[in-house]
């Protein structure tokens, strides 16, 4: 299987078992409230840096203080092990910005 390759259901629900990320219309969601508008921005930036080294991008909406990402890979229309490595390695970037956000 290739990084492109759709992972299987039992992939995913394996990579994302212990994480706050779900599975909605077929594509990995997280919703994260940071402290402030100006701390969400700088999230965004953090994970648009890592996003940016790793060549692969999640949507990102903003509403107010609320963070909302989406992982899929669109060339394969589905969710893939470029996805699933994302996930632990935005989560080390929320995880480390709830414990000292970068702005408040």
């Amino acid at each position: 299987m290739t990084a492109c390759s759709p992972a299987t259901e039992a992939q995913i629900a394996e990579s994302i078992s212990q994480t706050p990320w779900q599975v909605r219309d077929g594509v990995l969601c997280r919703t994260v409230v940071a402290p402030s508008f100006a701390g969400v921005i700088e999230l965004v930036n953090a994970i648009a840096a890592l996003s940016q080294r790793r060549d692969h991008h999640p949507e990102m909406i903003i509403s107010g203080c609320r963070l909302t990402m989406t992982l899929t890979t669109h060339d394969a229309a589905a969710i893939t092990q470029l996805d699933l490595a994302m996930v632990p390695q935005i989560d080390a970037i929320v995880d480390e910005f709830l414990r000292v956000p970068l702005s408040t």
